[in-house]
């Protein structure tokens, strides 16, 4: 289960085989580490990360790089909510209205 799930980090993100190698490897070490371990407060997960950094260098900084992408996203999406936000209901028909009249006057004039 373990290992399927470290497949998929490089499929989906960004390591590469050496990074995914080194996973593999450090992983005895991460579940040791990891055993018994509630952590409730996300920014107590960063703090637990950075204290292992010695001991799973690897993990610790694969969680890193993971942990700055998620923001990114959001914000991409929250700026396509506002953007969305902007136009209401009547300005998305004039859109439509005006690309219909383009589309008419083109055709004619051919």
């Amino acid at each position: 289960m373990y290992y399927e799930r470290i497949l998929y980090m490089q499929v989906n993100v960004f390591y590469s085989n050496d990074v995914i190698k080194n996973l593999f490897t450090e992983l005895p070490n991460y579940l040791a580490a990891a055993t018994d371990v509630i952590i409730p407060c996300e920014e107590d997960k960063v703090k637990w990360w950075r204290q292992q950094s010695d001991n799973l260098t690897h993990w610790s900084s694969a969680v890193m790089k993971v942990q700055l992408v998620q923001p990114l996203f959001a914000t991409a999406e929250r700026v396509f909510s506002i953007l969305n936000s902007l136009f209401i209901d009547l300005q998305e028909h004039a859109v439509v209205d005006y690309l219909q009249a383009r589309v008419m006057l083109q055709y004619n004039n051919q």
